[in-house]
């Protein structure tokens, strides 16, 4: 979805894309779920952080 984005001090168009994440904290502890979608934001941002991991 296009929506209005700040680069560079100017308000520009951008797809924004929004992602939630559902685990158990009877297996998965919080801080190490989170890590996990700042990674997956990280290479959806730059794909080529992932190319370089596939390597």
């Amino acid at each position: 979805m296009k929506k209005p984005w700040v680069v560079n001090d100017e308000i520009v168009k951008r797809y924004i894309s929004n992602f939630g994440l559902s685990f158990d904290h009877r297996l998965i502890d919080g801080s190490t779920a989170v890590q996990f979608l700042h990674r997956v934001h990280e290479y959806l941002a730059d794909m080529r952080k992932l190319l370089m991991q596939l390597r």
